[in-house]
């Protein structure tokens, strides 16, 4: 019996020591890997090597989702090297004075074995180091887990589509108490900053979201006729610890009126439609079956009646190209539910006008962006990133190429998905045959769904033609 259980006992222990030793392997290497990538690398240790924590809350009935309450923010120090180069020194903390503090963060995302985390500097600094210019200097950032790549194709699209402001950022290896954390993007994070991120107003302005956990909020205004449990308004400025009892009172009076305006047919009064038509393009474009976290973020500059309610940015692409053959999720829900049948057609005239005049354009743009970065030096260094942090974290997520083949595919088959639903366009096969198409060397078939086929089908087709000057046309087609 005593033999069996030291025979026990040295395999566990053996065992127990070889998967240590692994652990160790595995650490050394990843480490010495990134060093030899073109990457920035973020190096953050904390006080007596703490690690953020955070608690598991359930929803209320009637609401949604799942997220985290009394998340701690843990002081630290953090450095980002370039190579050689030591580009930033948070220095030891020191409470407003220097370091800084790291916390767990988002909702469901939150709850994954790689969290994103919020960072806290108490001296502002400019993390991407755009030069020397003071105005990029803030004390709140992001590190995101963005394990497919598409924070920076929905950021592209964000940009090109026009949007109040682009969230900036780059890709970073992240090294947290000496072990390698993986690969993360080093963003901007949505807040007021009159001078690089969204400006209103620092005395009567709104920076607010349409949030479907303001369950796990400290203050929040209910939706007053369109919804009930499912979402209500969230501040991101003011602070909720610091809005006054006026500015609560006048946001509340605000919000009643823009939400009536939707079924009065007034909303142009209330609400920047182009603002609102571009954001819900921008949707449509990536196809985003979130419609509950998608972070619909909106800002108000000032408590003037000559201000309107605008969307901020487009915000959490983790369930981009989802939506084949449909809407964008939310294009039937928010406001959208009321603003595209509204007896007030001037929200959906903008929204059809902005696809012929932009959006066909901007899809154009982001595929050769995409060609583009696949050739480019950066792509490199994602991808050798990528492949440490699957292995870090037990997953075979896609190579940048691999996803951005996937996202090109996209594109070309949403074009020719939103010119037929949008647009409407529609030729008999008669029509077609009849044109003159000695110019035309090329002819590509679509479902109505937009998935491609070999050849023609029974009914109605969507047909891209390419043609000798370079120019694409696509049209939808019913052959007998």
């Amino acid at each position: 019996m005593n033999y069996l259980i030291k025979t026990v006992l040295s395999y566990l222990f053996f065992h127990i020591t070889n998967v240590h030793i692994s652990a160790q392997t595995d650490q050394e290497k990843w480490l010495a890997a990134i060093k030899d990538i073109d990457l920035p690398i973020v190096e953050i240790t904390t006080v007596d090597g703490e690690m953020p924590t955070y608690e598991v809350v359930t929803h209320p009935e009637g609401a949604m989702g799942n997220s985290i309450t009394n998340a701690t923010k843990v002081p630290a120090r953090m450095t980002i090297r370039k190579g050689k180069d030591i580009i930033y020194d948070s220095g030891e903390y020191e409470e407003k004075e220097s370091g800084i503090t790291i916390k767990v963060r988002g909702n469901t995302s939150a709850l994954m074995k790689k969290k994103s985390y919020k960072l806290k500097l108490q001296t502002k600094a400019d993390l991407l180091h755009r030069g020397n210019d003071e105005k990029y200097r803030d004390k709140n950032w992001l590190l995101l887990k963005d394990d497919n790549f598409y924070t920076i194709i929905g950021n592209k699209v964000n940009e090109l589509m026009e949007l109040q402001w682009t969230p900036q950022g780059e890709y970073v290896n992240v090294i947290v108490n000496g072990e390698y954390f993986g690969f993360y993007y080093l963003s901007e994070s949505v807040e007021r900053n009159d001078k690089c991120r969204i400006n209103v107003d620092k005395k009567s302005g709104y920076i607010f979201e349409f949030d479907a956990y303001w369950w796990n909020e400290d203050l929040y205004v209910q939706s007053p006729i369109l919804v009930k449990k499912s979402a209500n308004y969230t501040f991101k400025y003011p602070d909720s610890d610091d809005i006054t009892d006026n500015q609560l009172e006048y946001f509340t009076q605000m919000i009643y009126q823009v939400e009536n305006s939707l079924i009065t047919g007034t909303y142009p009064e209330h609400l920047d439609v182009e603002s609102l038509a571009a954001w819900m393009l921008a949707h449509d474009i990536l196809g985003n079956r979130d419609s509950g976290g998608s972070n619909i973020y909106m800002t108000k500059y000032d408590n003037t009646s000559q201000s309107k309610v605008k969307m901020a940015c487009l915000w959490d692409f983790d369930h981009i190209f989802e939506m084949d053959d449909n809407w964008d999720r939310v294009h039937n829900s928010f406001y959208f539910k009321w603003l595209f049948p509204n007896k007030n057609s001037t929200f959906l005239s903008c929204y059809k006008d902005l696809w012929k005049n932009k959006g066909v354009k901007v899809v154009r743009s982001v595929i050769n962006w995409l060609q583009e970065m696949q050739e480019s030096p950066i792509s490199s260094a994602i991808n050798q990133s990528k492949l440490l942090d699957n292995e870090r974290w037990h997953r075979s997520d896609a190579t940048i190429d691999e996803q951005f083949d996937v996202a090109i595919d996209w594109f070309e088959r949403r074009k020719v998905w939103l010119d037929m639903n949008i647009l409407g366009k529609e030729s008999s096969v008669d029509d077609v045959d009849s044109q003159d198409n000695n110019d035309i060397y090329r002819k590509e078939y679509y479902t109505i769904g937009g998935v491609k086929s070999s050849k023609s089908q029974k009914g109605s087709n969507i047909v891209k033609s390419y043609h000798s000057d370079g120019k694409v046309s696509t049209q939808k087609i019913f052959y007998k």
